[in-house]
This record gives C-alpha cells, sequence and structure tokens, in this order.
C-alpha cells in the first residue's frame, strides 16, 4: 500500500488530501482563531452589550446574563470558563460530536454550565436529525422541558400534573418521532460497544499509516495527553511531493 501511495503522489502532486490544511496553515489559523475568541470573550465579559453586535452572541433579554456560545479550542476550555464564573456568565458548550470524549478526565458536554449534543446522520450515535442538552444545575429542567415542548407544559399534561396544557415560554418542536428516538436509544444502549470498535479500526489506521508518516509523506493525528478522544474520524495531512525533504 505505501508504495502505491507514493507512487499516486508522484505522478500527480495535485493528489492531496485535507490540501487547505497543511501544518503550518493549520497551526498559523488555529492561533489566529483562539486569538480571535480571547478577544471576543473579554470584549462580552467587559460589556455584556456587546454581545449583540461585533460578537454575533444572542443575549437574554428576560434575564439579566448574558450566554456566551463557544466552540472552543481545547486549550482554553478552562480559560473561557474561569472568565465566565468571574463576570457571571453562563457557557454553553458546544460537544456536537463529544459523545464519549473527554478533556482532562471531563466528559465533553459536561465542561460549560450547558451542553449540546448532535445526533446528525454524521456522528458516532446518530438518529438522522436532533440533539441533546444537558446541564449541570436542575433548575433549568421545567424551562428545558417546556421549550422542548414548543412553548408549552405539555409534559406535565400527560403525567397529570395539570388539568390542561399552556403557552409557557419560548419553545418550538424538538420531539424527534417514536421512530428516532428508537433508533437512537438501541445505539445507546450498546454505546460502549460502538466506540470500542470504531477506536479499533482508528487505530489499525494509525498503525498502518505509521511508516508512510516515519517517511514524511503524511501528517496523522495528534492526540494531547490531557484528552481522549471517541474516534469521531481519522484523518491525514498529506504533503506535496516537492516539499518533501
Amino acid at each position: 500500500m505505501t508504495e502505491e501511495v507514493l507512487q499516486l503522489l508522484s505522478d500527480d502532486p495535485m493528489v492531496v488530501l485535507n490540501r487547505g490544511y497543511r501544518a503550518k496553515e493549520r497551526i498559523a489559523a488555529r492561533q489566529k482563531r483562539i486569538e480571535e475568541w480571547r478577544q471576543i470573550a473579554e470584549s462580552i465579559t467587559a460589556n455584556p452589550e456587546n454581545a449583540s453586535n461585533g460578537g454575533g452572541y444572542p443575549t437574554s433579554k428576560t434575564e439579566n446574563c448574558v450566554v456566551a456560545i463557544m466552540t472552543l479550542q481545547e486549550e482554553i476550555k478552562d480559560e473561557i470558563m474561569e472568565i465566565a464564573a468571574r463576570h457571571h456568565l453562563m457557557g454553553v458548550e458546544d460537544a456536537a460530536q463529544g459523545v464519549y470524549a473527554y478533556y482532562k478526565g471531563r466528559a465533553l458536554g459536561t465542561i460549560g454550565d450547558f451542553g449540546c449534543y448532535s445526533f446528525h446522520e454524521t456522528k458516532n450515535y446518530s438518529m438522522g436529525e436532533g440533539g441533546a442538552l444537558v446541564f449541570q444545575n436542575n433548575d433549568y429542567l421545567e424551562r428545558a422541558e417546556i421549550v422542548r415542548e414548543k412553548g408549552t407544559d405539555r409534559s406535565k399534561f400527560f403525567r397529570g400534573q395539570v388539568d390542561k396544557y399552556r403557552w409557557m415560554d419560548y419553545g418550538s418542536s424538538y420531539l424527534p418521532s417514536d421512530l428516532n428516538a428508537a433508533y437512537l436509544w438501541a445505539q445507546l444502549e450498546m454505546a460502549e460497544k460502538i466506540r470500542e470498535d470504531r477506536l479499533e479500526s482508528w487505530n489499525y489506521y494509525n498503525e498502518e499509516l505509521r511508516s508512510l508518516a516515519d517517511a514524511g509523506y503524511i501528517e496523522q493525528p495528534f492526540i494531547p495527553d490531557y484528552a481522549e478522544h471517541n474516534a469521531h474520524m481519522y484523518y491525514i495531512n498529506v504533503r506535496f511531493p516537492s516539499r518533501i525533504k
């Protein structure tokens, strides 16, 4: 396999994977993005009104707080949450494909005050669309249920807690169908097995491609010591033959 790949690259230097994400460019773009996040976070904490303009973040007009929406590089999660706590803000963590992945021993999705998972068809655990909201404080449970139920307390009605359901708050139709829910539930019951199977495939790719990485033809994924991944995907960065020394 190694010889075939090398021959392909030699014959056509345009055959590359992730061409736009070569190491130096990727690192530079990453550092720029981190700096932008720092500036936005400090701008919001210095003046909450900034959350409705330059940063493009929504504000809550009904509560005296700002929700900082964060899709963050792992290295600054702690720093962002420290800023949020210092200024009495709430952190909403985008952990879309983070189920069964960990940062410093903490499950992704549990680092912010709120965590968001996706069950889109491209995720490790899928029902085609939809997702889940997790939170640390059970005080938000009732409101989350209302938002999920189109802004009504219909769930309370079904449980016999109210005589009829009413419009209570903002909301939308976030209810998955029974069939979609069953499709996801079967996967969650086997979540550990699915994770192990994906990791086995990921490790196989990593081992079989190591010779190309050692020869300098590709770059393999880097997993820092403080992180535990869930084998969501396996990627390589392929170098142009003319740039291989």
